[in-house]
């Protein structure tokens, strides 16, 4: 009966061990009691794995809390002073800097406090120099240590203020001028500021020379530097206009209109300051030339004689050039000779009156003076009296090149006075072997003999494309000191020379080494063109204009 008793007691203190369990919330399995005896005050210990940590979110430090010598794994209550919430784990971490204390609670026991040192994560940021030059090529280049380690490329470094700032990793570059602050950032740490002052580039323009001659040759050039470094290659240069500031083209400026002209450059977004320039009006005294136009045929005998004296007054005059116009003749049932070619019309139209041999001196028929004899003192005089007359107001350039049997030509003009002016030009071979009648007075009952392979020359080829060789193509009103210019492309292969019977020899093809380009100028005289200037050019050559500077 006893035995019974002792059993039921027993189990009734079970079920008061089991209740009394089931009643902590915090530990439902706490395991054996560290203090069996409530009369006796536990000793709550609290203990951590470090006491300094880095405020950087990530560095941790764990703490252990013991009762009576053991470990507790619930049950207790773990704070920080000032927070009357606990910890939700046995960890702690932050980002803020402080000093943080904890302590633990367990039953009516408190714990020892413990100090943790949340530090910043101590951070430098230096730079290799304070002021650059803001012309977004000079940098600045910066450093990170973090604890004596350098950290640079793990670091993020930030620039503040600027909207053309350029941070390129580590390096900062920039062409806004100002100053700027950097700051690092490294494993939750932040480093002091850094200023970087960025100066204003100065772009200094000059020219070389600020007084040129208005004559379309004379010239200057200019200079850009910036901060002393020559950087004109990479700056642009305007001259300012009225309609729109014009860049200019290679570093060079000339005009033949005389004025003042204002310029500046550009660099780099920067403006610098302008240079004013002067272009002196000049007056030009050109070299009359004076072009003899003959008219010929190959089927008359005298003709080579006016030639040979044409040709003994070129030799003692070189202002003279000569120029041949083989014209049509049916003379004993002859067709036209093959010299003609394409310009029979345009030479039969300047022929001023019928039969052979004649010539005039620069198209001035007002001076009414045909040339029929073989007098070269006579055409010394008209050349002299033309000179007096009707001295040369413009200048004539000529630029040309042969390619693919195409002539391309530019002629140029400049006054020494305003006016209206036109141009005109032919293109002229040298040494055509072909059949010409000789005089042979005493051999032969014609009174002539023929040479199948007589060597013509100034034979007059090609003509422009437009215009009138008596009025030109007109240039307009040309101001004083001002150049006009043309330019002409000539395709020999698509114009036949051989416009002849076909019983007659046919021509030789064109030999573009003998070949020269005769150019004039014509002006205006009471509403009537007078020839002024000529030149003479080769196919493949450039002429430049040919004048005094007064």
């Amino acid at each position: 009966m006893k035995q019974k008793q002792r059993y039921g007691f027993y189990v009734l203190l079970a079920l008061f061990a089991f209740q009394w369990m089931g009643c902590d919330r915090n530990n439902p399995d706490p395991g054996p009691d560290p203090n069996p005896n409530p009369e006796t005050p536990v000793e709550l210990v609290l203990t951590a794995s470090r006491t300094a940590i880095k405020a950087n979110g990530r560095d941790t430090v764990r703490f252990t809390i013991t009762a009576d010598g053991q470990e507790l794994t619930s049950s207790y209550s773990l704070l920080m002073k000032g927070d009357t919430v606990p910890l939700k784990n046995d960890y702690f971490l932050t980002d803020t800097a402080a000093s943080y204390t904890f302590y633990a609670t367990y039953q009516d026991a408190t714990s020892n406090e413990i100090v943790v040192e949340a530090a910043t994560v101590a951070v430098s940021l230096s730079a290799s120099a304070d002021r650059i030059k803001a012309n977004n090529r000079e940098a600045v280049h910066f450093s990170v240590l973090s604890e004596g380690n350098d950290v640079t490329q793990s670091a993020v470094i930030n620039c503040v203020g600027g909207s053309s700032a350029t941070l390129d990793a580590d390096s900062f570059k920039t062409k806004e001028a100002g100053v700027y602050s950097f700051y690092a950032t490294y494993d939750g740490g932040r480093s002091d500021t850094v200023k970087v002052e960025a100066e204003a580039i100065t772009v200094a323009f000059s020219a070389v020379k600020e007084t040129i001659k208005a004559n379309g040759d004379d010239q200057t050039s200019f200079i850009v530097t910036a901060d002393g470094e020559q950087v004109t290659s990479e700056a642009a240069i305007y001259l300012k206009s009225s309609g729109g500031d014009i860049l200019l083209e290679n570093n060079i400026f000339r005009t033949d209109e005389a004025g003042n002209y204002t310029f500046y450059a550009e660099y780099d977004g920067l403006k610098s300051n302008e240079v004013r320039l002067s272009a002196t009006s000049v007056k030009y005294s050109f070299y009359k030339h004076h072009l003899i136009m003959q008219f010929t045929s190959t089927i008359c005998p005298n003709c080579p004689r006016l030639e040979q004296t044409i040709t003994s007054v070129v030799q003692d005059k070189p202002e003279v050039y000569h120029l041949s116009f083989h014209l049509f003749s049916d003379r004993e049932g002859q067709c036209r000779s093959a010299l003609g070619g394409a310009i029979y019309d345009i030479a039969n139209d300047l022929c001023p009156e019928e039969g052979f041999p004649r010539a005039t001196v620069d198209l001035n028929y007002d001076y009414n003076y045909i040339i029929r004899n073989y007098n070269t003192t006579k055409i010394a005089e008209v050349l002299t009296t033309l000179t007096t007359k009707y001295p040369a107001l413009t200048g004539i350039a000529v630029n040309s090149k042969v390619q693919n049997g195409v002539i391309d030509f530019t002629i140029k003009v400049k006054p020494s006075k305003t006016g209206n002016y036109a141009i005109y030009a032919f293109i002229v071979e040298d040494n055509l072997l072909y059949r010409q009648l000789l005089p042979d007075y005493d051999d032969t009952p014609l009174g002539y003999v023929a040479n199948d392979a007589y060597p013509h020359k100034n034979v007059a080829t090609y003509a422009l494309p437009e215009g009138d060789p008596r009025t030109g193509v007109s240039l307009g009103s040309i101001k004083e000191g001002k150049q006009e210019e043309r330019s002409y492309s000539i395709d020999t292969k698509t114009i036949d020379l051989n416009q002849v019977n076909p019983s007659v020899i046919k021509r030789p093809p064109v030999n573009f080494a003998n070949c020269r380009i005769i150019a004039y100028t014509l002006r205006q005289i009471d509403g009537k063109m007078y020839m002024d200037n000529v030149v003479s050019c080769p196919v493949n050559g450039e002429l430049p204009f040919i004048y005094e500077e007064l």
